[in-house]
């Protein structure tokens, strides 16, 4: 992966992008993909540091900050 660079075309089901911290931020449209991201990612060695729950109702979406196991990037303003 290039830091910065934003993985998401029109036939992915989540959009990624990977940071110069080494998070990688995830958006999942629902909780069931949330719990599937999340445990696809842990196996990967990344562990969920922060999540952010966006828009109400069927717009609700789940924006999930990973980092490396061991390794907490600065907080996001």
């Amino acid at each position: 992966m290039k830091f910065g660079r934003t993985y998401n075309k029109s036939n992915n089901e989540v959009f990624i992008r990977d940071n110069e911290d080494g998070s990688i931020d995830v958006i999942s449209n629902d909780w069931k993909e949330f719990e599937l991201v999340q445990s696809k990612m842990f196996d990967m060695g990344f562990h969920l540091y922060e999540v952010e729950e966006w828009d109400e109702g069927e717009d609700k979406k789940f924006i999930l900050t990973f980092s490396v196991q061991g390794k907490v990037p600065e907080l996001k303003n």
